[in-house]
C-alpha cells in the first residue's frame, strides 16, 4: 500500500512540472513597421522564445479602422498610423508590435503647366504632382492623339506633328482624379525663302524683322533670304508693332494680287524691338516694268533716284496713286499710298506736285497685279539732287570745241556719250544736218 501512495506521488510531481513548462523569455516580429496602401495585405512573422517554450501568440489591432490583423495578416482599412501587436498566449507580459502606416488615396493631382507649345521633334517633361503628399506618387499618362505627340511614363512630351492635342495624367490608385494640359505643336520656324516657295495654305512659321508697317492691317518683315508681307486682317498684333521689332510669326501661306503673305495669323510673338533694318535695294539700273526682274525685290525695302512725279491722283478714299517716271530710261511705276495709315498732314507726301524730282530710299516694293511702290511716310522719299540737264559728250578728237573740218568726199563715224550715264540708259542719239 504504502509503495502504491508514493508511486501516485511522484506521477503528480511529473504533472506539475510538465504543467509547468519552459517560461517564455521575449516574443519578436521579422517587421517593426510596414507601409501599405489601402486594401494592400502583408504578413507578419512572430517568433517567441526560447522554441520549446509555449509559442502561441494573440494578434491585436491598436485602431482596427486603419489596420486589421488575423493570424499574423495585416490588412490596411483606411489612412492613418496603427500598431499591431502579437503577445504571448502563455504570458501576456510578453509581446511585440509593428506600426504600420496606412498611404491615403490620391485625391487630387496637378500638372505643372496648363498648356505648352513645342516645334515638331521637340519634347519637354511635363511634372505631376499627387495630392496629399503623402498619398501613392503614381500616375499613368495618355495623348489624345500621338499623331500631333506623344508622351512617355515619365511625362516627357515628343511633338511629331502640327495639331493641338490634350496629355492626360491619371492617379494610378483612383482614375478619376486626373489632370491635362493642352499642347500645341508647331513645324519648326524657317527661313523666308522657305516659307515662300511653301504650297498655299499650308502652315507656315518663320522669324524676321518688321520693316515697315504699309497699311492698317498689313506689314512686312524680312530674314537674310527673303521678304514677305503679314496680313492681320484681324488687326490683333499690327497696333503693338513698330519697324526693327523681331517677330515670330505662325499662320498661313497666302497671296494676293499676286502678293507673298502670311495671312490667318495662329500667333505672333514680339522677340526683340530696336533691330537693324536689312540694307536696302538699290533698283535705279533695274528693268522695273518687267515682272519677272522685279519679283525678287518684292517686299524689300528699295532705293531708286531721278524719278519724275508725272501723275497725281486720288480716290473717293482718299488713297493716293502717284505715277512715277523716269526720263532717263522711260521707265513707270505706281506708288500708293492707303489713307487708313492716317499719316499727318505735315507729311511730304501731300506737297508733291507733278514733274518734282524724286529720290526712294527704303521704301516697300509691294505687289498688285505687279510691282508697286508702298509708301508709309516721308522717310521713305526726299527730293533727288540728280540733274535732269544731259550732257551729250562727242569722243573723237578731230572735233574741236564743237567744230569739224571735213575734206569733200571725207567721212567719220561720230563717237559719243550722253551723261548722266549711269543713269541713262538709251544712248540713242537723232541727228540732222543743217545743209544736206
Amino acid at each position: 500500500m504504502k509503495k502504491v501512495f508514493l508511486t501516485l506521488l511522484s506521477v503528480l510531481a511529473l504533472g506539475v512540472l510538465a504543467a509547468c513548462g519552459t517560461s517564455v523569455e521575449s516574443v519578436s516580429l521579422d517587421e517593426s513597421s510596414v507601409e501599405l496602401e489601402i486594401g494592400e495585405s502583408v504578413t507578419v512573422t512572430a517568433t517567441v522564445e526560447p522554441s520549446d517554450a509555449e509559442q502561441g501568440v494573440e494578434w491585436s489591432s491598436g485602431d482596427t479602422g486603419v489596420a486589421t490583423v488575423d493570424d499574423g495578416e495585416i490588412t490596411a482599412v483606411a489612412a492613418g498610423t496603427a500598431t499591431i501587436t502579437a503577445t504571448s498566449t502563455d504570458d501576456e507580459e510578453m509581446s511585440a508590435s509593428v506600426d504600420v502606416t496606412v498611404i491615403p488615396d490620391p485625391s487630387g493631382v496637378s500638372l505643372d503647366v496648363d498648356s505648352l507649345q513645342l516645334q515638331v521633334g521637340e519634347s519637354e517633361t511635363i511634372e505631376a504632382t499627387i495630392s496629399p503628399a503623402d498619398a501613392v506618387q503614381e500616375v499613368e499618362w495618355s495623348s489624345g492623339d500621338e499623331a500631333i505627340a506623344t508622351v512617355d511614363s515619365n511625362g516627357a512630351v515628343t511633338a511629331v506633328g502640327p495639331g493641338v492635342v490634350t496629355i492626360t495624367v491619371t492617379a494610378t490608385r483612383d482614375s478619376g482624379v486626373t489632370d491635362t494640359a493642352e499642347i500645341t505643336v508647331v513645324i519648326a520656324a524657317e527661313e523666308v525663302n522657305t516659307v515662300l516657295e511653301t504650297e498655299m495654305d499650308a502652315e507656315v512659321h518663320t522669324v524676321g524683322v518688321v520693316t515697315e508697317i504699309t497699311n492698317h492691317n498689313t506689314f512686312f518683315i524680312q530674314d537674310d533670304t527673303g521678304a514677305i508681307a503679314i496680313y492681320d486682317a484681324e488687326e490683333a498684333y499690327i497696333g503693338d508693332l513698330e519697324s526693327g521689332d523681331q517677330v515670330r510669326v505662325r499662320g498661313v501661306r497666302d497671296s494676293y494680287s499676286g502678293m507673298n503673305q502670311i495671312s490667318g495669323i495662329l500667333e505672333l510673338e514680339e522677340l526683340d524691338s530696336g533691330v537693324d533694318l536689312p540694307d536696302v535695294s538699290d533698283i535705279s539700273d533695274v528693268d522695273i516694268e518687267d515682272d519677272s526682274v522685279m519679283m525678287p525685290y518684292q517686299g524689300h525695302r528699295v532705293a531708286m533716284d531721278g524719278y519724275l512725279v508725272e501723275e497725281i491722283s486720288t480716290d473717293q478714299y482718299e488713297n493716293y496713286t502717284i505715277t512715277l517716271y523716269s526720263p532717263f530710261d522711260g521707265y513707270r511705276i505706281d506708288l500708293r499710298y492707303d489713307s487708313r495709315l492716317e499719316l499727318p498732314d505735315t507729311d511730304m507726301l501731300f506737297d508733291l506736285e507733278e514733274n518734282d524730282l524724286l529720290e526712294i530710299d527704303g521704301m516697300i516694293l509691294g505687289w498688285h497685279d505687279g510691282p508697286q511702290l508702298s509708301y508709309s511716310g516721308d522717310h521713305t522719299i526726299a527730293e533727288s539732287d540728280m540733274s535732269l540737264e544731259l550732257t551729250i559728250n562727242v569722243e573723237n578728237d578731230e572735233v574741236a570745241e564743237g567744230a569739224l573740218n571735213l575734206s569733200v568726199s571725207e567721212t567719220l563715224e561720230l563717237d559719243w556719250s550722253v551723261d548722266p550715264a549711269d543713269y541713262v540708259e538709251n544712248q540713242a542719239l537723232d541727228f540732222t544736218s543743217s545743209d544736206d
